[in-house]
């Protein structure tokens, strides 16, 4: 633009993902600014989807702006609240209940922080999908929340606590049941043999290393394909 070379630039999802990014960035404060993903899940997909309402996977207040005037307001008493789970929903409600005034502490059961985001991130090509949560990690350090890795919460351990609040985002499990989406009705045998794994099994390093790896996805969503790239930069023969 100072350069004469355009009158305008457009920058239509990262102004979803946050619209102070403008007012952020002249205020030298870039590093602030919420990623956008890129992921046209709440933006395009919320528009064209079933409910044709905007939204965004990274910034829950997009799409409520007439239902909120402060998504933010400072609370009348402080409270101690205790979130369980360093997923993305675990960084949220920690990083929204500490800007709102409360003393939050976070507990997470592994030894980092971003829950399957983790895993998710080791596919080729999709390294980016964790800058959300290397963002929130790092607005809670921001934001003064205390962060407990390496810790498992459960009823013996809450009750040396003294929190006023507890927030359960330990996230879900993958199922192993064999159920399938597009035929829901067939059972798929063989799901409980040893040699059968999940798509976290093997972006998380876990699955045992083969030579020909089949993979039966009747999803169609990026956890396959994912999968497949990162085995075949292993060297595995794959099949999908």
């Amino acid at each position: 633009i100072a350069d004469g070379i355009a009158d305008m630039v457009s920058m239509v999802r990262a102004t979803i993902a946050d619209p102070d990014i403008v007012a952020k960035s002249f205020a030298g404060s870039e590093e602030r600014v919420r990623p956008c993903l890129s992921c046209n899940q709440g933006c395009v997909g919320g528009i064209f989807g079933p409910t044709a309402a905007l939204g965004c996977v990274v910034n829950p207040d997009a799409g409520q702006e007439f239902k909120e005037i402060d998504p933010f307001p400072p609370v009348e008493r402080a409270r101690k609240v205790m979130v369980i789970g360093g997923g993305p929903a675990g960084l949220e409600a920690a990083s929204t209940a500490a800007r709102r005034g409360h003393d939050v502490v976070l507990c997470e059961a592994a030894d980092e922080l971003g829950g399957q985001i983790r895993w998710a991130r080791r596919a080729p090509h999709r390294q980016d999908i964790a800058a959300s949560t290397d963002w929130l990690v790092e607005e809670c350090r921001r934001l003064g929340v205390e962060t407990r890795t390496g810790t498992v919460v459960d009823v013996a351990y809450l009750a040396t606590q003294a929190v006023d609040v507890v927030i359960l985002a330990s996230g879900g499990e993958p199922r192993r049941d064999g159920f399938q989406r597009q035929r829901p009705e067939r059972e798929l045998p063989g799901v409980d043999l040893p040699h059968v794994a999940a798509p976290i099994d093997v972006l998380g390093g876990w699955s045992k290393p083969a030579e020909h790896v089949v993979i039966f996805d009747d999803d169609g969503g990026i956890a396959a394909v994912s999968v497949a790239e990162l085995l075949l930069d292993q060297g595995m023969t794959v099949t999908l």
